[in-house]
């Protein structure tokens, strides 16, 4: 079965309007911009106060700066790893009950553990706050689920870019807030809006989102006399693994700069009080040619291959790694993030794209909640190879980041035949955008 045909949803109605503003729109288009402004929010209420962990430990008392340091990465990781097992369970249980109800699950859940943290007295109850974060993890996973069955299947992919879209720009704004809040009111007060922010996406869930009537009794259908799809079923499909890889590699490369960044620019003799915001600088940067990235790509796949479009990202990107290592300056060093950023934002698009083409919708969510479990192993381990490689060279780092993409760009023009993939066969040369 070639990639780019995998089975559709044709009862689905996607040609149903509605009336708003006194003109016609799809309900299909309502409805994925009502989950778009919820993941917004959302996003931002998740980011609102996780840069700020390192403070919160300081903060319960732990003051010694290996310790702070030590305790912070073990936080910031314990909720990824937590999600690896996790995310796929729940993506099994979306299968089976729907998205939006785990969603709504995701958001209450992530308020009231957050409200916890922000009362905690040690950093054991923190870490084991932060365990169960990553276990009611699934977020991701089921949202790309309900955006990419929100629109028709040859929006699929724009719809995850959307998705994206509104994961990097709450996660631009969400910092910036919490940060604004700290300072004023304390480092509690951060986790205090986190939560009341995720309440606010959660209502608005509620109000604003509505599965199809057609989606709801597919899953009825299902529970009654449908076929079920283990995981193994799920990793033997063709192109599966392969899609998993790039997920992973992907993740980790995007995740690793993270860490690496402000150590750079501090090692380009930049003065103290400078580095932070040229830090900040470069990662806006990227985080903004990274949307556009996304967005770009979900248009160019209606006329090429995903495969292709994605092993050409993997290049470009294993190039801009490896040109990292010879970068002097702050602003090289920022210039290429943008350049790389202009393509690594179409990585997880794609992937999530193929991925929805090569699983039945019935069986989507357990499907991408596996692939987000191999994002997530990407995004906790990436932090701390990065750091260890780091404190040998942190050239060494970004070495290492560019044999790693060139390894997922052979896994991608092998595994999802590219060389031999030919275009979506409903996808249109000039369809109507959403």
């Amino acid at each position: 079965m070639a990639l780019d045909e995998g089975p559709q949803a044709p009862h689905l109605d996607w040609t149903a309007q509605r009336g708003f503003l006194g003109r016609p729109v799809y309900v299909w288009q309502l409805n994925l911009a009502a989950l778009l402004a919820v993941l917004f929010v959302a996003f931002v209420g998740f980011s609102f106060s996780g840069p700020f962990l390192p403070l919160l430990v300081r903060h319960l008392g732990v003051t010694e700066p290996r310790a702070v340091a030590l305790w912070s990465g073990v936080l910031i990781g314990l909720g990824p790893l937590s999600a690896v097992i996790a995310s796929p369970l729940w993506g099994r249980l979306a299968d089976r009950i729907g998205g939006r109800p785990l969603l709504l699950r995701t958001v209450f859940g992530f308020a009231a553990l957050n409200g916890l943290s922000a009362m905690a007295t040690d950093v054991w109850q923190l870490a084991v706050l932060r365990l169960l974060m990553g276990a009611l993890g699934g977020f991701t996973a089921v949202a790309l689920t309900l955006a990419s069955l929100s629109a028709p299947p040859e929006r699929t992919t724009r719809a995850i870019a959307l998705v994206q879209s509104a994961q990097i720009l709450g996660q631009m704004v969400g910092p910036a807030l919490g940060g604004l809040m700290a300072d004023h009111w304390g480092i509690r007060a951060a986790f205090w809006g986190s939560s009341g922010l995720a309440v606010v996406a959660g209502c608005n869930m509620l109000l604003m989102y509505h599965e199809s009537p057609a989606s709801t009794q597919q899953r009825r259908q299902r529970r009654t006399g449908g076929t079920r799809m283990h995981f193994r079923d799920i990793l033997r499909t063709p192109g599966f693994v392969p899609i998993l890889v790039v997920l992973f590699v992907g993740t980790f490369a995007n995740r690793s700069l993270q860490p690496l960044i402000p150590l750079f620019v501090a090692s380009t003799g930049a003065a103290p009080g400078t580095v932070a915001s040229v830090t900040g600088l470069i990662v806006a940067g990227g985080a903004l040619a990274a949307t556009l990235s996304a967005n770009l790509a979900s248009r160019l796949v209606l006329h090429v291959p995903h495969a292709r479009v994605l092993v050409v990202a993997l290049g470009v990107c294993a190039a801009g790694s490896g040109l990292l290592v010879w970068s002097h300056t702050a602003w090289q060093f920022g210039l290429l993030r943008v350049a790389i950023g202009l393509f690594d934002g179409s990585i997880l698009t794609l992937a999530y794209g193929l991925g929805a083409s090569v699983i039945p919708v019935d069986h989507r969510a357990s499907a991408f909640g596996v692939l987000h479990s191999g994002a997530q192993i990407g995004s906790a381990v990436s932090p701390m190879l990065s750091g260890v490689l780091a404190a040998v060279s942190l050239r060494l780092a970004f070495l290492s980041n560019a044999v790693l993409l060139c390894c997922g760009t052979v896994v991608a023009w092998h595994g999802l035949g590219a060389p031999r993939q030919g275009r979506h066969p409903t996808e249109p040369s000039g369809a109507e955008e959403c």
